[in-house]
C-alpha cells in the first residue's frame, strides 16, 4: 500500500519529473503509441544491487517497528471485509 501512496503522491506533485511526456503507453483513437520505457531497457539500472550499509537503528525506532509489526500481524478483521469476498 505504501508504494501505491508514494506513486500517487509523486504523480500528483512531481508530474513533469516522475512521468515525462511520452514515457508511458498511450492510446489515441484505438491506436497504441508505445512509450519510451519500452526502448530503454538495455542498461537495466533498476535491477542493480543495492549496497548493504550496516548500521544500528536507535532503540526508539526499534520499539516503533516492533509495535507496528505486532499490530499488523495479529488476527482480527474490519467490519466490511466479509462483504468484499
Amino acid at each position: 500500500m505504501a508504494i501505491v501512496l508514494l506513486h500517487n503522491y509523486l504523480k500528483r506533485h512531481s508530474r513533469n519529473v516522475f512521468i515525462t511526456q511520452g514515457l508511458v503507453d498511450q492510446q489515441e483513437e484505438g491506436i497504441l503509441n508505445e512509450g519510451s520505457w519500452r526502448r530503454n531497457n538495455d542498461d537495466m539500472t533498476s535491477l542493480l544491487p543495492i549496497r548493504n550499509i550496516p548500521r544500528r537503528s536507535p532503540a526508539p525506532l526499534n520499539a516503533i517497528r516492533d509495535e507496528l509489526a505486532a499490530y499488523f500481524t495479529k488476527e482480527g478483521k474490519v467490519s466490511w471485509q466479509d462483504r468484499c469476498s
